[in-house]
């Protein structure tokens, strides 16, 4: 499994690497996306002992980085079968993460199953909504900070 896992890391920084440097538009921020998305994998990859990390979930997760990352085309924009690209991103992340806990806890601790069934995602869905609340915050320092000495009211 362990040889397996690295097999998936490394595809997996392969293909965001070529993205970023080889198919990202000069100037588009995610022309370095892979300085920030190559540390979350190989983060996984390190923590895969006290994960009880399968390959199928490590694949999971490193498609779910790769899928975000397909930003680089503009997908953030489209929509698809009626709901944003986005959507799609945040399910795909939430469920994977879902796994990798549920997986990681039954190994790990004595803790029921039944608890887990409950007890995952009320907590993935946490970390989800203190994600929102952190980028929303940083979107407007953003937008304050770029708007400093114009006058006109924020949107």
């Amino acid at each position: 499994m362990a040889k397996a896992n690295l097999v998936i890391a490394c595809l997996a920084s392969a293909v965001l690497v070529g993205i970023s440097l080889f198919l990202a538009e000069p100037g588009s921020t995610y022309r370095w996306s892979f300085l920030f998305l190559l540390p979350l994998i190989w983060a996984v990859y390190f923590w895969r002992e006290p994960l009880a990390l399968r390959p199928s979930h490590f694949v999971a997760f490193a498609l779910a980085i790769v899928i975000h990352d397909l930003g680089t085309f503009g997908f953030y924009k489209k929509m698809f079968f009626g709901l944003r690209f986005d959507s799609y991103v945040h399910f795909m992340f939430g469920f994977v993460a879902g796994l990798l806990l549920f997986r990681a806890a039954t190994e790990r601790l004595s803790l029921s199953r039944r608890f887990l069934v409950f007890g995952v995602p009320i907590f993935i869905l946490g970390v989800g909504g203190l994600h929102e609340a952190l980028g929303s915050a940083l979107q407007r320092l953003a937008a304050i900070e770029s708007t400093a000495g114009r006058t006109g009211e924020l949107e």
